[in-house]
């Protein structure tokens, strides 16, 4: 516990608020600005200090909590508060922010206090103290002496500049002011950069004083109205009763020019008026505003004897349009969070009500005090134009502004192929290839020939014309945009020549007379052999036995019977090899073949082998071997031509074991519950085999297949529905071996997602499809917190997972205590504990003792 005390102790210099000064006077109409500057750690307890609110308040609600003076009714169209850039020194980081108040009131004098909150544990900070402002009204104090008077403008502010005017008009700068009284004047006064603020004027005619006097004031110095709607400016003036008035009328000041009325310029024609028969006050009407309106208006007099110069400050008019400003940016992905604001140049009075409109039509609810609409979170039904309006003026909208929102980008996945016509293509017609694959942004596609470069075509569909048996063969598409890319599977076109009909028809009648002789001449070789059987009846045994023709339907069956018994393999592990024909026809003194390997076959007679097919099949073997032949061998070798097929089959599987691999990370990860896991593995493939250049054409993760034993690619797996995403690195290729990394990373964890994640990789190599053995097996925990007494009132809190010996850190009430595995303390009913793993501190074990379920006895502390 002193070692917390003395690190809250260092850390005090590390959060300050410094206010400019602690007493600010004005003068009341005028504008004030109140700085404060904050500052605080960039990092604490290994977590970036990032600020979340800074306020100015003068008073709190009934919860205590501060008032903000934006939404303050009282300060509606007159308070503006803005914070410069974040200054960083070493570990030490520092912002001011500004209040700035327009039109003051006396009623604005009160203390104004600032806060500023971040996402430290504690990390929210006010001034003490606060900045006290004073509002001041300007008086005139007057010292006659003879035909002069000493006049001197006095407020309750220290020292400022005082300057004095005359019938309105500069006079002079300076503190006391001494004037001849003798004629008639109007004297008023005014501070030193807040020259529209004047204290109430004094007349001196022939050293009499008096109160009427000319003078000309404006209740409103500034006005904010939307564009295209019309505005009223007043004023009040006076003058002395027995000095009738010859003319008045508004003007536009400008500088360096002399004023002219309003209403006979041709600007403003037909949209400005006032009424000529009030007396005392005078108000202008603008109807239909303009952008080009926007100045000081004035108003002017002169009677029988004076003239109301007009250099004094009137009321400032700036008319403003409405703008549509979207935050983050005007084209987002689906999911995030955007902000609109209807954008004025100024403040409008009143704090008005806005309505938003999306593709003309009005945004539901919308309507409402603030200038905002946000939409959290998103989605594809909230892209289109979007404009707003004040209410009472519907018909006065901001122009349009596009909102796009994009869908979840992800790489095309295995694109699908076509080819219509489908079967054979005849020689001369045409063909078209399409190709589609589901990708955000769209896919691209490019088509490739098997072993060939691109040929040169772009587009989903691939049109051959007048096509020719050299262009038939295997094709595939590649789907690609920014994300990714993604090759097809291997479509193959058979292209038949013109001249194929009739080799066909040819071929045909041939086989049908050599099928016919054949039968012919065995009928008749076997009525021969028939007729010298019956010759040789009753005729002594010669002692020889004619063997039966042998008919053999696998020929590695028999080779390996007549193996030595050491070197037979098992039956369900042989080839089989399959004839659809075999006609063998040997003499008399035949002898069975292959007693050895190499071993001669003798015969006395031709021996005649014809074969129609050979397939050597091999469960887990290597593709196929397919043999077709239809000539005649003579004293064939069978035993050779089987053990060399073995052993080249069986050195061919050896060599490629090593070139095809998936490696993971590792095989069992743990990780907390709502965190983010990344799960790696690196796939390796020969980069050509069988002279065929190899192409990844799918990767995937999965945890289940469906009924098909077809894995389910986890990216549209519904239970991980914007939680996963899958990406891979570059390939890179050594000698003649060539690797990639894969990583999955899932957000949001949950106790669901523990399960063993597998890898797959497919390539257009026949048998090319591999998978991670064994796959990575996920286990996501809670963490626990186990309670232990220690003596009557003190209890051993020890945080606990199911992940090997994290660092833990524990909180107390929410407040960072120390970074240890266990912890012990005096518990009450006061107190909730909790801790977290270094690194996921926003993952807050339950607290044991949560405060409101808490009992307590006389020698143990049970929580419910």
């Amino acid at each position: 516990m002193r070692c917390l005390f003395f690190t809250a102790l260092q850390g005090n210099d590390d959060w300050t608020v410094t206010c400019t000064s602690s007493n600010v006077c004005s003068v009341r109409g005028s504008t004030v600005d109140i700085s404060c500057t904050f500052k605080y750690p960039e990092k604490q307890h290994d977590l970036s200090t990032t600020v979340l609110e800074t306020l100015w308040f003068t008073e709190e609600d009934r919860n205590q909590t501060p008032v903000d003076l934006l939404s303050d009714a009282d300060y509606t169209g007159r308070v503006e508060s803005s914070c410069g850039e974040i200054s960083c020194i070493g570990s030490s980081c520092n912002r001011k922010c500004t209040l700035s108040i327009r039109d003051l009131r006396q009623s604005d004098s009160a203390v104004y206090n600032f806060r500023f909150k971040t996402n430290q544990p504690g990390g929210e900070h006010t001034a003490n103290p606060g900045v006290a402002l004073s509002v001041t009204d300007l008086q005139v104090k007057v010292s006659p002496q003879g035909n002069n008077a000493n006049l001197k403008c006095d407020s309750m502010c220290a020292n400022p500049t005082i300057i004095w005017y005359n019938n309105g008009e500069y006079l002079a700068q300076g503190k006391p002011s001494w004037v001849d009284i003798s004629s008639e004047a109007s004297y008023s006064c005014a501070v030193e950069g807040y020259e529209p603020i004047m204290a109430l004027c004094l007349k001196y005619s022939s050293g009499i004083q008096g109160n009427s006097c000319n003078r000309v004031s404006y209740p409103t110095r500034t006005m904010c109205v939307l564009q295209g709607t019309s505005v009223d400016i007043s004023c009040t003036y006076s003058h002395p009763s027995n000095q009738p008035l010859k003319y008045k009328y508004w003007f536009k000041w400008r500088a360096n020019q002399e004023p002219s009325d309003l209403q006979s310029d041709s600007g403003y024609e037909g949209r400005a008026e006032y009424p000529v028969e009030e007396t005392g006050h005078s108000t202008l009407t603008i109807t239909d505003l303009r952008h080009t309106d926007s100045a000081e208006y004035r108003f002017t007099f002169e009677t029988t004897k004076r003239k109301w110069k007009g250099s004094l400050h009137g009321t400032t008019l700036t008319v403003t349009g409405l703008r549509v400003e979207v935050t983050p940016v005007a084209t987002v992905t689906e999911g995030q969070r955007v902000t609109l604001t209807c954008i004025t140049s100024c403040p409008l009075a009143d704090k008005p009500s806005y309505i938003w409109y999306q593709n003309n039509g009005s945004v539901t609810g919308s309507e409402n005090p603030e200038n905002q609409l946000v939409l959290d979170p998103v989605g594809p039904q909230h892209a289109g134009s979007y404009s707003c309006s004040v209410r009472n003026y519907p018909h006065l909208r901001s122009p349009e502004e596009t909102l796009t929102v994009q869908c979840t980008m992800n790489a095309p996945k295995t694109p699908s192929v076509s080819v219509s016509p489908s079967g054979e293509i005849a020689e001369g017609s045409s063909v078209t290839l399409s190709c589609s694959s589901d990708a955000n942004p769209a896919a691209n596609y490019t088509w490739f020939k098997e072993h060939e470069d691109s040929v040169g075509e772009s587009g989903q569909n691939y049109t051959i014309t007048n096509i020719t048996p050299e262009l038939g063969g295997h094709y595939y598409c590649q789907a690609h945009n920014a994300i990714g890319r993604h090759n097809s599977t291997l479509l193959f076109i058979n292209v038949t020549d013109k001249s194929s009909s009739l080799t066909t028809v040819a071929v045909g009648t041939v086989a049908v007379l050599l099928v016919t002789i054949l039968l012919i001449f065995l009928w008749m070789r076997r009525k021969r052999a028939s007729r010298k059987a019956c010759g040789q009846r009753g005729r002594p045994d010669t002692g020889e036995e004619a063997l039966p023709d042998p008919v053999y339907d696998n020929v590695s069956d028999l080779t390996n019977r007549l193996a030595p018994a050491a070197e037979r393999q098992p039956i369900d592990e042989q080839d089989d090899l399959h004839y659809a024909a075999i006609d063998v026809s040997r003499s008399e003194n035949q002898e069975v073949p292959c007693s050895s390997v190499g071993s001669p076959v003798r015969s006395h007679q031709t021996e005649q082998v014809l074969y129609s097919l050979a397939n050597f099949k091999r469960p887990n073997a290597p593709p196929s071997l397919h043999v077709s032949c239809d000539h005649a061998f003579h004293q064939l070798n069978l035993c050779v031509l089987f053990i060399l097929n073995e052993m080249c089959l069986f050195f061919t599987a050896l060599q490629g074991n090593d070139d095809w691999t998936v490696t993971c990370t590792s095989s069992n990860v743990c990780s907390l519950r709502g965190s983010t896991v990344d799960i790696s593995c690196t796939f390796k493939y020969p980069e050509k085999q069988h002279d065929l250049s190899t192409t990844v054409l799918e990767t995937l993760w999965f945890t289940k297949e469906d009924r098909n034993q077809t894995p389910v690619d986890l990216l549209s797996d519904a239970d991980y529905t914007g939680r996963v995403e899958s990406s891979c690195g570059e390939i890179s290729c050594i000698g003649s071996s060539c690797n990639r990394k894969c990583t999955l990373s899932i957000r949001d964890l949950r106790q669901s997602d523990s399960a063993v994640y597998n890898f797959r990789f497919k390539t257009n190599q026949p048998g090319g499809e591999h998978t991670a053995n064994p796959g990575v097996a996920l286990s996501v925990t809670d963490l626990q917190v186990k309670v232990s007494p220690r003596g009557n009132w003190a209890r051993n809190l020890e945080c606990d997972s199911m992940c090997a010996n994290p660092t833990y850190i524990w909180y107390k009430n929410g407040e960072y205590l120390a970074q240890i595995r266990s912890y012990w303390d005096y518990i009450n009913s006061i107190n909730s504990y909790s801790c977290a793993v270094e690194g996921y501190e926003r993952l807050h074990s339950p607290s044991p003792y949560p405060t409101s379920s808490m009992f307590f006895h006389s020698h143990h502390i049970s929580a419910v």
